[in-house]
């Protein structure tokens, strides 16, 4: 048998004598690459050296060359795809829209149906802008192909004639991503037949909203006076809220009679209540809104009448409820604040500090620095009786705040250690000491505080 690769005039030379009857075979390929369907045609002139005269023609034609082809859709029927064929066709518009929040993965469902007569293998490629040059997503997204097994995917593997081989493109949308529409190409492209079809989906990502309120307050009154709670919201979401966006009702509740409680909202961001901050019953206030990750201080001031019953427990519950906006609302948040009526008339000042390892700074202010995934908070809490009488059967309860567990520190009964309460002189436990790592509630039984007496509540909290 003779062989070659050529187009156009072909020489070959037998130097040797060739028998009576022999055979020589020539073979007609078409190239996996060619759009050429054919026909396609060869001649042959077999000649003598020895006799010039000798001579004899043969024409052989290829009629027609059957493509490999593949068609790439959204659905096992076949119905949601971007054109079959030769070429790359994609339809113009998304054949496939998903809805998906930041911070999800969304997941296409592919089916790659052999439609050519051989079997064959496919290659698994995506782009943003259909080059295919590189899959150039936006910063932070994520893009693989995955079998329902959840293998990463490539390739296809053989697909034998009319057979369909269903893959996952998973694409994960960071937390922070802005609402945007991203465009996908996706191709199936066979190296050896050059079967190919690409088809145009999309996502559609959706805003993230979240606030988030805390911390729970606890504290006490005389009879007639008032005790202040701060309390930080927070947009945890990637969209503003407030200001035209959408609005923030705030509103209290207080469950005993006697009790009435107002919100005020630290305008001046100093983190104490001053006679220049509103009263407010919405964020309306606020023109620029809250922008994600950002938060603003609010006040509740709770009032006992001067004919209180002592030793009433009074719950004030402040709601945060959003209206409007685009996507789905933030859910309703809520902090409670327990006051407790007294003889003595206790103050109370909370406090807190970022423990670095360091010499421990507290302040009445929102820690805004470091205050992170991982970062201890140590509180404060420093109860004087300023009353005249003594303050008998006095407790202090707090708890760990939102998105917060509690840290044992050094785990020493100290300030930097284990939650207890200081005398003066020595440390004392809680009631119901919390396990490292646990949330709740800590309760130091304090006893009687006498005229002028203080006791110091410390214990720690990181931050989730």
């Amino acid at each position: 048998m003779l062989t070659g690769a050529h187009s156009g005039l072909k020489v070959f030379h037998c130097f040797s004598s060739v028998p009576a009857v022999n055979v020589l075979k020539f073979s007609l390929t078409s190239p996996a690459t060619s759009l050429t369907t054919g026909p396609f045609s060869q001649s042959i002139v077999a000649g003598s050296v020895v006799s010039p005269l000798v001579i004899h023609n043969a024409t052989d034609t290829l009629t027609t060359v059957v493509r490999g082809t593949v068609d790439l859709t959204n659905d096992l029927a076949g119905t949601l795809g971007g054109g079959t064929g030769p070429a790359p066709s994609p339809s113009l518009t998304p054949i496939t829209t998903l809805l998906g929040a930041a911070g999800t993965t969304q997941n296409f469902e592919l089916y790659v149906k052999n439609t050519g007569s051989i079997a064959d293998s496919y290659a698994l490629l995506a782009s943003v802008d259909g080059s295919f040059l590189g899959l150039n997503l936006p910063l932070g997204f994520g893009l693989t192909f995955k079998s329902d097994a959840g293998s990463i995917l490539t390739n296809t593997g053989i697909i034998q004639p009319g057979a369909t081989v269903k893959v996952n493109a998973a694409v994960t949308i960071p937390a922070g991503a802005t609402p945007q529409t991203l465009r996908l190409y996706f191709r199936t492209l066979s190296l050896v037949t050059g079967a190919v079809d690409t088809k145009l989906d999309a996502i559609e990502v959706t805003g993230l909203r979240g606030l988030a309120l805390a911390p729970n307050g606890v504290g006490q009154v005389y009879p007639g006076n008032a005790v202040v709670y701060t309390h930080t919201l927070t947009n945890t979401g990637n969209l503003p809220e407030g200001a035209l966006l959408s609005t923030i009702n705030l509103a209290t509740n207080d469950n005993v009679t006697g009790f009435t409680s107002v919100v005020y909202r630290d305008a001046n961001g100093d983190g104490v209540l001053d006679a220049s901050d509103p009263v407010v019953t919405n964020l309306n206030g606020i023109t620029t809104g809250i922008a994600p990750k950002d938060s603003i201080t609010l006040f509740v001031k709770v009032y006992a009448a001067a004919g209180t019953d002592i030793g009433s427990i009074n719950a004030t519950t402040l709601t945060a409820t959003t209206t409007g906006g685009i996507g789905t609302v933030p859910a309703v948040v809520t902090v409670k604040d327990s006051t407790t009526v007294i003889a003595g008339q206790i103050r109370m000042e909370k406090t807190q500090a970022l423990d670095t390892g360091a010499t421990l700074v507290y302040t009445v202010n929102r820690i805004t620095t470091g205050a992170k995934p991982g970062a201890i908070i140590r509180y404060r809490i420093v109860a004087t009786n300023v009353g005249t009488a003594p303050a008998t059967g006095f407790t202090i309860t707090d708890a760990t705040p939102a998105f917060t567990v509690y840290d044992d520190g050094d785990g020493t009964l100290t300030a930097t250690g284990n939650a207890a309460w200081f005398d003066g002189t020595a440390y004392h436990a809680p009631v119901a000491p919390l396990v490292d790592g646990a949330k709740g509630s800590l309760s130091f039984n304090v006893g009687t505080l006498n005229p002028g007496q203080s006791a110091t509540v410390t214990f720690g909290v990181r931050i989730q």
